[in-house]
């Protein structure tokens, strides 16, 4: 996570919003807040329909960044109507609109993609070539029964860089919404709690995250894992101050180095080892300096 804006109440960011701004689209605002200190270097921005629209494209490119977003809400000046009437014959299939600018040159692209549903992606980068074929397991009707195959769906250039980099987003929302459930546990309706609680949420399905792609397929369910991590951290040593004996200085009888009774005795009765004590005052001397206690 590189930046995080927190939205509100309507009323506070209509008193946050700048001149500017208030001639905006929500979303472009907020992406525009995002994404300004990359500004220029010409790198792509994916992102979903809460952002997405044709003015912040057009926003982003001018100012040196490319875009690819999903469209669903703010569709103004988006051709949602002529490419609805378009029949599309099987999953996979694709059919595009490009705008050109004032010189020609197409500056602005409409994507209409079918997979399970029609997705519609607005973009001012990427293409329409055939991508890499996105690989999904689907039940099917089989001979011996119902089983799950991989089913293979065609894409184009611009859906396969922003679901390459979108998915991830939604694999965890996934995992946090369906599968941990922590916002339907933990009911709130104070907006600062529900945002410590997601970026809570986050932190966990990162770790489980992280243990399934480290152990692979046998690694534990995640079930299993919400499990030994809640126990984990209920029943940890975390805030405990531990010491460790210097080696070579216990000595027995004789004052040979060794072990036994010389090591115990290391141990002090009330278990913490040598440690700093925090100062709490402090005095001036003569010349100003500081003499602690």
């Amino acid at each position: 996570m590189l930046r995080l804006h927190l939205v509100t109440t309507a009323e506070k960011q209509h008193v946050t919003r700048s001149a500017a701004e208030s001639q905006m689209l929500h979303g472009t605002a907020l992406l525009q807040r995002l994404v300004g200190p990359w500004a220029g270097p010409d790198r792509v921005v994916c992102a979903d329909s809460y952002v997405a629209s044709v003015e912040a494209a057009l926003s982003l490119k001018a100012s040196g960044l490319r875009f690819i977003g999903m469209v669903k809400t703010a569709h103004r000046r988006v051709p949602l109507s002529s490419r609805a009437a378009r029949e599309l014959e099987a999953r996979g299939d694709w059919v595009t609109m490009v705008h050109d600018d004032a010189t020609g040159s197409p500056d602005l692209m409409a994507v209409l993609w079918v997979d399970r549903d029609r997705r519609h992606l607005v973009a001012t980068s990427s293409s329409t070539r055939l991508g890499t074929p996105c690989e999904r397991l689907r039940w099917r009707e089989q001979e011996g029964g119902t089983e799950r195959v991989a089913v293979s769906v065609r894409q184009p250039e611009v859906a396969e860089i922003y679901y390459g980099c979108c998915a991830q987003i939604d694999r965890l929302n996934r995992c946090g919404q369906d599968d941990l459930k922590l916002e339907h546990k933990l009911r709130t309706h104070e907006w600062s709690q529900q945002v410590n609680i997601s970026l809570l949420g986050v932190c966990i399905v990162d770790a489980w995250l992280l243990h399934s792609g480290a152990r692979g397929a046998a690694a534990l369910k995640q079930s299993e894992f919400y499990e030994n991590l809640a126990g984990d951290l209920i029943d940890n040593s975390f805030d405990s101050v531990g010491w460790r004996p210097r080696e070579g200085v216990a000595a027995g009888e004789g004052g040979g180095g060794g072990t036994g009774a010389g090591e115990e005795a290391l141990a002090l009765a009330y278990g913490v080892g040598v440690h700093l004590k925090p100062t709490t005052k402090r005095r001036l001397d003569q010349s100003g300096g500081v003499l602690l206690d």
